[in-house]
């Protein structure tokens, strides 16, 4: 449930892949 590609960049709460 990323927003975007690079979410677990930015959101350390959940990788891209979520």
């Amino acid at each position: 449930m990323g927003r975007q590609k690079g979410d677990g960049t930015r959101s350390k709460s959940r990788p891209s892949s979520s």
